[in-house]
């Protein structure tokens, strides 16, 4: 294939801009949807002219000394001419002064891609590494006028990424050599004045913070099945020494195995993906939990539950990936019709993961043998007594996972149906406010408005439907079960259960002493005049609000925000 490249290459150069246009069609003509959409994607780099015309460049060695001077130049601070400081435009620090640097960087990016097109890929990939370097200046000041230099810049770097694997694939494709090692004796001076001599995959890391495509090396050798080939077999090395799986320490894959990890999920066969989990299964985890969730995904429960129980055979004790293989394999139980064993595997379980989908599970194999109306009862006043133990002993605040906790009791309790103990649990004075996701009362409040909606059928204006549209979640991707409990119950007593959360929110937000939270008081006061504008109560809306300004008589800001919130932006201020 590259042969046919170079071949490709060398008539094109023999082709004037009529011809190359007339070509170009008349290839076009036949090609589908995806290759037209494949094409206009590779156009986009061609929104700025090509650079390389412009300057002229007289030898190889002059784009890579124009890339050396702006890296000099922004090293020396030639950009920023007015100091740095924190910019609240951006919500960051940056440096202030001249925003050349973007232009010119942009052209230099234009450029090198060129010479790639043009095939001269040695001197390309040398400037888009050098290229890249120069984003590496942030880590030693302000040298930028931008917070995120890589953001700034037109130039597409995902397609840079791989324009620069495609170079140096084409110059050496093979995964374990030093990139652009056989380089004249010039830029052997230049590498080693950068620093250091790196492999592919220490490129494919250090670059997958730019841009947002992390697997930019399979993108550009996909095409190349003996590049491939020879990449897998590299990873699959590396991959064979043991990883620390246990939760404290452990940050995710590394990258070489997070490119094995994404290679296997985009073309490789379940059979070859068993073959992968029965070499690095052990070592690394991650195996074992992408092959049992594609056979989830294709309902083969025999295949999910055999390659379940060898995991927890053969992981460590410790592993992370432990708790995602016992619930898959509960999960398994139930779908084989042994609800039983389900039961069983799924409350032990729940004893350490206490998450969303491991407790509907759980529910779910408790009400087909028949104990749900027992161990329901059981459960929430564990986990009840849980998170209260933890409020007891936690005088900083709650962790993540105990907000979390108390919030699936809150979804719990509006499943089941038991408003009354969802209301009483969502004011517990004692459990803090989370976040949008593990937030109790926003939990709560969201789940009675969506199910009151539902048992009212009626539909949403817009102040309700960007409630719901941001609730946590829990109620968003879970909501139609508390849609089908919400039809055996009165739409009004959801609605005023939800006031009741709302209004509470509404203190929350007050007790802020800031305009902004004084703000988000008046969009919870909207709320609620929509919720009893369904109902046809604005009369008991009317007088909770001017109990509002009666509660508050010396909050000047509160009252214009609740003006601005429910009478509008143009209301006429009382003086």
């Amino acid at each position: 294939m590259d042969d046919l490249l170079q071949k490709i290459n060398t008539r094109l150069q023999h082709y004037n801009r009529d011809e190359l246009m007339a070509l170009i069609w008349d290839f076009l003509a036949d090609r589908d949807a995806d290759n037209l959409t494949a094409f206009l994607d590779l156009m986009r780099q061609k929104s700025r002219p090509v650079v390389v015309e412009t300057l002229e460049l007289k030898g190889d060695d002059e784009l890579l000394s124009s890339i050396q001077e702006l890296y000099d130049a922004l090293a020396n601070d030639k950009y920023v001419q007015n100091g740095a400081g924190y910019d609240p435009d951006y919500g960051d620090y940056r440096g202030f002064g001249d925003d050349g640097w973007i232009d010119e960087m942009d052209s230099l990016f234009a450029t090198a891609t060129s010479l790639f097109r043009a095939g001269n890929y040695r001197v390309a990939a040398a400037a888009y590494v050098a290229l890249f370097d120069i984003f590496g200046l942030v880590e030693d000041g302000y040298h930028f006028t931008r917070p995120d230099p890589a953001t700034a810049l037109q130039t597409d770097l995902n397609v840079m990424k791989q324009h620069l694997f495609t170079a140096l694939g084409m110059l050496n494709p093979d995964p374990v050599a030093v990139v652009l090692e056989d380089s004249d004796d010039d830029d052997e001076e230049d590498s080693d004045d950068n620093g250091d001599e790196q492999t592919l995959l220490d490129l494919s890391s250090n670059l997958s913070f730019y841009g947002d495509n992390r697997h930019s090396l399979l993108d550009a050798w996909a095409s190349h099945p003996e590049w491939m080939h020879g990449l897998e077999a590299h990873l699959r090395d590396l991959c064979r020494q043991p990883v620390n799986q246990e939760p404290h320490g452990y940050y995710g894959p590394g990258h070489a195995a997070e490119l094995l990890r994404e290679a296997f999920r985009r073309s490789h066969s379940l059979a070859e993906r068993e073959s992968l989990c029965q070499e690095l299964g052990p070592q690394q985890g991650w195996p074992y939990d992408d092959l049992i969730s594609a056979y989830q995904e294709q309902g083969q429960w025999a295949q999910a539950l055999a390659w379940a129980d060898d995991g927890l055979a053969k992981l460590p004790p410790q592993s992370i990936y432990r708790p995602k293989l016992e619930e898959a394999r509960g999960t398994a139980l139930l779908h084989l019709d042994r609800p039983a064993e389900a039961l069983a595997a799924l409350q032990s379980l729940f004893t350490h993961k206490r998450d969303l989908s491991v407790y509907l599970s759980l529910r779910a194999a408790a009400q087909t043998t028949g104990d749900w109306a027992q161990l329901y009862p059981q459960l929430t006043g564990e986990v009840e007594r849980q998170v209260l133990a933890e409020v007891a002993k936690r005088s900083s605040g709650f962790t993540t996972p105990s907000l979390m906790v108390a919030a699936l009791l809150g979804y719990a309790h509006l499943l089941e149906g038991q408003i009354e103990h969802a209301v009483l649990w969502g004011l517990h004075p004692e459990i803090p406010m989370g976040w949008t996701d593990n937030d109790l009362k926003g939990v709560v409040a969201t789940g009675l408005l969506r199910m009151g909606m539902a048992a009212a059928h009626a539909k949403p204006d817009e102040v309700l439907r960007e409630a719901l549209g941001g609730a946590p979640a829990m109620v968003r991707e879970q909501g139609d079960l508390l849609d089908a409990t919400a039809q055996t119950l009165h739409p009004n007593l959801l609605f005023d259960s939800a006031v009741q959360v709302y209004e509470r929110l509404v203190i929350r937000a007050v007790d802020g002493r800031k305009r902004e939270s004084y703000a988000v008081a008046g969009s919870y006061a909207k709320l609620i005049r929509a919720i009893r504008k369904i109902q046809g109560r604005t009369s008991d809306f009317d007088r909770y609000y001017r109990s509002l300004f009666d509660a508050y008589p010396r909050l000047p800001a509160l009252k214009d925000e609740l003006r601005t919130a429910i009478e509008g932006s143009g209301y006429a201020r009382k003086r």
